[in-house]
């Protein structure tokens, strides 16, 4: 997902956007005027896990964010290829960034990383403890996820690890509603 920073549509982590931003995702947050749901933060341990996805990387300044769209597409019409899938109705989206691009990686959690389809990837999110959030509404996310996930951190004296990348889960058959609707956890990685 994607958070506005007024002149493009931009994804970056909570954590590495400077004041000025952080407050601006709050403003169009205040704007929106139907609001959603969101869970209370929770704190979860996970094992290892493994995925196959398709990634699609793309530059803050120069991207063509059209990419994003036709990869989701694509991995869509190929997650039939993937084998050994864990839960077939959860989509998940593994992410990272810095202050010049994103990779965002359309996947599924997999039991073990066999036969690979050409032209996606298989990695391994090693275990951790995360901040999860889960949200149900409109687009755009109000409350913002993320920022609730920040607050948490800021609250707790707590700091992502940014070693590791954020997950973003989602039912396939209620990621993508005709009316703007979205149905999401967010799972931010924590430093030990």
């Amino acid at each position: 997902m994607f958070v506005s920073n007024g002149n493009a549509n931009r994804r970056r982590p909570m954590t590495s956007r400077p004041a000025s931003d952080q407050k601006e995702a709050s403003e169009v947050s205040e704007t929106t005027q139907t609001a959603g749901k969101a869970s209370g933060v929770t704190r979860e341990m996970r094992e290892e896990m493994k995925f196959i996805g398709i990634p699609v990387i793309v530059s803050f300044k120069d991207g063509d964010y059209s990419t994003i769209e036709r990869t989701k597409k694509l991995f869509m019409e190929r997650r039939v290829e993937i084998e050994g899938v864990i839960d077939p109705d959860m989509m998940w989206a593994p992410w990272y960034a810095n202050d010049i691009m994103f990779t965002y990686i359309y996947a599924v959690q997999v039991a073990e990383l066999v036969n690979v389809p050409a032209g996606m990837i298989g990695f391994t999110q090693p275990a951790a403890e995360y901040a999860v959030v889960a949200y149900d509404g409109p687009l755009p996310w109000n409350p913002d996820p993320y920022h609730l996930l920040y607050e948490y951190r800021q609250s707790e004296g707590l700091e992502q690890n940014d070693r590791l990348m954020v997950l973003e889960k989602y039912r396939f058959d209620l990621e993508a509603e005709p009316n703007g609707q979205i149905s999401i956890q967010v799972w931010g990685p924590l430093k030990s």
